[in-house]
């Protein structure tokens, strides 16, 4: 299982990259909202808390990612 953990408060991330991430953390509830875990890619799944978005997957990376991105931006 593949995990990715992104954290507001981490020290390298700007402020573009906090306004990112609670824009993930916004598309990520509402996708949770709308579809199962069985009918994402590779399982996704994720935990939200206020300051942290942690992503879980199995199998292919970039399957994930890209499913991901289109659900977000509607590509």
């Amino acid at each position: 299982m593949t995990e990715l953990k992104l954290h507001i408060g981490h020290p390298g991330l700007t402020l573009l990259h906090r306004a990112g991430l609670a824009g993930l953390w916004m598309t990520l509830k509402q996708i949770e909202q709308e579809i199962p875990p069985e009918k994402r890619p590779g399982f996704l799944t994720w935990e939200l808390t206020p300051r942290q978005v942690q992503l879980f997957w199995q199998g292919n990376d970039f399957e994930v990612i890209d499913w991901l991105l289109k659900e977000s931006f509607q590509l």
